[in-house]
């Protein structure tokens, strides 16, 4: 995704020694790709006595820190440094475990698939390519909140940062801008209501009609029909789900059943609320007309998938923030660090199962939150029988960044696995018209931001008459 609003240094720290590659690691060893090799730890940033606690955008801190003299100042600063690296040290332990884990996973549906009559099952050919990105992946760069402010004020955002931080924290990294790197709250007890268990979620589910099923045991085809979704009656979908013998399968547009789904960190933030606000005709009351529900359907909802399953690499759509909360299992997040638009259309034409460079593995379990930049290329893959809830946001301060990825969207639609938003040109005017008045609301970007918006809206109108004239023929 185009990252032009935040600049990042994607050529910083280019050669940093944790740059390394986890494909084809023997479970006992460090051996990559059969080299082994000896990997030292990446180099600490040195201590230059700057309190990294100074809020985003801001000269200026209002911290207790400022009573604390200098000597005292760099002490707290290298315990928490020690803290950060053990913190970092355990994760990152974690990943590997994890990365290992999962390959065998992967020549396991390779391996039951080959010694069948159709070995060209979606399980198998899928997870060959699920391996390959597997093997070109690398540690994530594990950083505090205080780290990445530093980062941020230098302009050296690594590009496989992962903010390990409390709710409080991303709440006022958020506040200050857009999350430039993922933003990992670990443990969180903000989603802890009670009942929103596998079990009790899945009672609930089979007392619906029906629901969308991705299944992974058809044979693949030219036409990718086997890409698509299959209704199947609720119990049925349900019962496929608890069969421990069985494939892998993803249960899928699953309505949100939580009564507060938004993230303490973004509740009741105004810049990240206006996906949620905002409407076709844009009016306070109920709808007397028809409207188109497919953005607003998709503010809150929920991802069920049975051990093993997976998708390969995509964005999602219309330049969304998107945040994951793990009710219940593990889930390998694959994220790819930010990929300029020409590097996208690149991997587009390529044809080839993702964008080039390193992707970079975040493990979930049970209560952590990910909230993910807009535009960031992922691949998710659960460990085990696992239930998410997600929210998708808008930054009201970036809304020339939204249209500009729905603009790649509409030249290269292979990079998302959604439809385009129904309801989305209608909301972009709305939307529009608040900015245009510098409506007190909402935080908005600048003129020259505005100025691009329009651009980029003359772009799109032509990309989108383009495709429905398409549809029509």
């Amino acid at each position: 995704m185009v990252d032009s609003r935040t600049n990042v240094n994607l050529d910083a720290h280019p050669s940093r020694a944790d740059d390394r590659c986890l494909g084809n690691r023997d479970r006992d060893s460090a051996s990559v790709d059969g080299c082994r090799c000896t990997v030292p730890d990446r180099d600490e940033p040195e201590d230059d006595g700057v309190d990294d606690t100074t809020q985003l955008g801001s000269d200026e801190f209002d911290d207790s820190t400022t009573t604390i003299n200098t000597s005292q100042r760099q002490r707290h600063n290298r315990t928490q440094k020690h803290i950060a690296r053990t913190r970092r040290a355990g994760y990152q332990g974690q990943i590997q475990a994890t990365v290992t884990t999962t390959r065998l996973m992967m020549q396991d549906f390779i391996r039951v698939a080959d010694g069948t009559r159709s070995p060209q099952t979606r399980i198998a050919v899928e997870a060959r390519k699920y391996m390959s990105l597997l093997s070109r992946s690398r540690l994530p760069w594990l950083v505090s909140a205080e780290e990445y402010r530093a980062a941020v004020r230098t302009d050296t955002v690594d590009p496989a940062t992962l903010v390990d931080c409390t709710a409080e924290e991303a709440r006022q990294l958020l506040e200050a801008m857009s999350p430039r790197a993922p933003l990992l709250i670990r443990g969180s007890q903000d989603f802890a209501q009670p009942g929103l268990r596998l079990e009790s979620f899945l009672a609930y589910l089979s007392t619906k009609k029906s629901v969308d099923v991705h299944i992974y045991d058809v044979e693949v085809d030219d036409q990718g029909d086997y890409t698509q979704p299959v209704s199947l009656p609720a119990a049925e979908a349900v019962a496929l789900f608890q069969d421990d013998s069985g494939h892998p399968i993803n249960l899928l547009n699953l309505r949100n059943t939580k009564p507060n789904p938004v993230p303490a960190a973004l509740a009741g933030i105004r810049a990240y609320s206006i996906l949620q606000e905002t409407s076709e005709d844009n009016g306070s009351g109920k709808a007397t007309t028809r409207q188109y529900g497919d953005l607003a359907n998709c503010n809150a909802f929920h991802i069920c998938g049975k051990a093993g399953v997976f998708s390969l690499p995509h964005i999602d759509h219309h330049g969304v923030i998107t945040t994951v909360t793990c009710e219940e299992g593990k889930k390998l997040w694959l994220t790819w660090p930010p990929v300029a638009r020409a590097a996208m259309e690149e991997w587009q034409a390529s044809g080839d199962v993702a964008p080039g460079g390193s992707p970079f593995p975040i493990l979930l379990a049970d209560g952590d939150i990910l909230i993910q930049p807009q535009g960031r290329v992922h691949a998710p893959l659960s460990l085990e029988n696992v239930l998410m809830s997600g929210t998708m946001h808008w930054d009201s301060r970036e809304m020339a960044s939204v249209l500009e990825q729905s603009v790649l969207e509409a030249k290269n639609p292979g990079v998302t696995n959604e439809d385009p938003a129904k309801e989305f040109r209608a909301r972009m005017i709305s939307i529009v018209r608040l900015w245009e008045g510098e409506h007190k609301a909402y935080p908005w970007g600048t003129q020259e931001q505005l100025a691009k918006w329009k651009e980029h809206r003359r772009e799109w109108e032509q990309l989108n008459r383009a495709r429905r004239r398409q549809g029509r023929s």
